[in-house]
């Protein structure tokens, strides 16, 4: 209790300093910045807190300009509200990490706290978004507002910038659920197995493909589902040859509007759009047989692999044109680092607002998270059990979580719950 008081009490000394430095009739004098003399950064209140926690960091020559000022947590940038001499009031951005070290930058000047460091709190919740269950507990078909549609077996689903969700739906549909209209759509019928697409850079557009590319010309087809066509799907042109490619289960897009993705033939491929031009990105580097989830990180320029029957994590860095090795070993469930991690069954992967990986590990039930260095943990579910749960994420349950996405807006995840025929969404915060 004494604690809190003491927080308290900085805080509004902080107003205090801001209320009086912006008040005519009042004499006191900040001091601003002064270059000729160290910045220090002594401590920081509170220890911990999670993402807008507000906090004061104390020090000297911290200056009377908040726009001069820039705090991070981590590499995570904070909000800064202002400044008064010796205290920096922020706010604490979203997931820095378990533990931060926060810098203060002013001018060239650039200190840590070297006394502790800051303990980010997460706040996460799973829950319900779509599809309801009949009095078995079974899915259908049913189109309709988003808290009566139906879905007969949710497998790969993909987000826009407007938070519009779509989903393949029982390797027969690919069907829009719209946020803004509170409705679940139809969009197509006609496609041949649709599996995991992607979402253009801008947000706009969404690619699906077909599952099977070598038996005849028409199955070898991405479709481009585009607002402005009202979302009537269009063919994109891929010119590959039928030998080349067998299989495709999920593709990925870069900036420069290039579809990528694996074929079971141990190859990765790419495809301009706008030309229908195509390439390997790389020939046989991933073993033959095996199912293959592809996407792209814009952060650091990789295209991500999951491997569905050997359970491991590649990415392809596109800076440096090499494939490498990220997580995953033999098939089980096991957080840690890249070697020491494992997976059963990962399909439908997805990049979030921070460069992570987010992975639908399906035959562990689990959601998990790979970051960029290969460490792997779980983010919701129970390993290896099945349910229907919602609520906290380490209590929440899934059968057979086959696809999940990331909003572009507000980082959200969603995941398709095939054996439960519903859309979850997961928040963390």
């Amino acid at each position: 209790m004494k604690n809190i008081k003491k927080y308290k009490n900085i805080y509004v000394l902080f107003l205090l300093f801001v209320v009086a430095c912006n008040n005519d009739d009042n004499k006191v004098q900040i001091n601003p910045y002064d270059p000729q003399i160290p910045v220090t950064f002594d401590s920081f209140l509170p220890d911990s807190g999670g993402i807008a926690s507000k906090m004061v960091l104390l020090g000297k020559n911290f200056g009377n300009d908040p726009s001069l000022v820039k705090v991070y947590f981590n590499n995570k940038k904070a909000t800064v509200v202002g400044v008064a001499e010796d205290l920096i009031y922020v706010v604490v951005p979203r997931q820095p990490g378990d533990l931060s070290d926060i810098s203060v930058v002013i001018g060239n000047d650039s200190v840590i706290c070297k006394s502790k460091q800051f303990k980010y709190i997460l706040s996460a919740s799973v829950s319900p978004f779509a599809g309801i269950v009949d009095a078995d507990g079974k899915g259908g078909f049913k189109d309709g507002t988003i808290g009566e549609a139906m879905f007969e077996s949710p497998r790969f689903i993909h987000c826009d910038w407007e938070n519009n969700l779509f989903v393949t739906d029982n390797e027969k549909r690919v069907r829009l659920i719209s946020p803004q209209t509170d409705q679940v759509i139809t969009l197509a019928d006609h496609i041949a197995r649709p599996v995991g697409g992607c979402t253009s850079i801008d947000g706009k557009r969404v690619y699906i493909s077909a599952y099977v590319w070598r038996t005849s010309t028409t199955d070898r087809n991405v479709y481009c589902f585009d607002p402005d066509r009202q979302w009537n799907a269009y063919v994109i042109p891929t010119n590959i040859p039928r030998d080349k490619v067998d299989w495709v289960s999920q593709l990925a897009i870069d900036e420069d509007e290039i579809l990528y993705f694996g074929a079971e033939n141990g190859s990765l491929f790419k495809v301009d759009t706008k030309t229908g031009e195509w390439g390997y990105l790389a020939e046989g580097v991933i073993r033959s047989g095996d199912y293959v989830y592809v996407a792209y990180s814009q952060k650091d320029r990789r295209v991500y692999i999951a491997t569905r029957d050997e359970s491991k994590i590649y990415y392809f860095d596109l800076r440096t044109n090499e494939f490498k090795f990220l997580a995953g070993s033999t098939k089980g469930h096991n957080d840690g680092p890249g070697a020491e991690a494992q997976f059963n069954t990962p399909t439908q992967i997805a990049v979030d607002l921070d460069g992570n990986l987010i992975v639908a590990d399906r035959n562990n039930h689990v959601i998990r998270m790979v970051r960029p260095d290969g460490y792997t943990s779980t983010i919701a579910g129970i390993p290896g059990q099945t349910g229907y749960m919602n609520g906290a994420p380490e209590k929440s349950l899934f059968s057979s979580p086959y696809g999940v996405c990331v909003s572009p807006v507000d980082g959200a995840i969603y995941v398709c719950d095939m054996n439960n025929y519903r859309i979850r969404k997961i928040i963390i915060e």
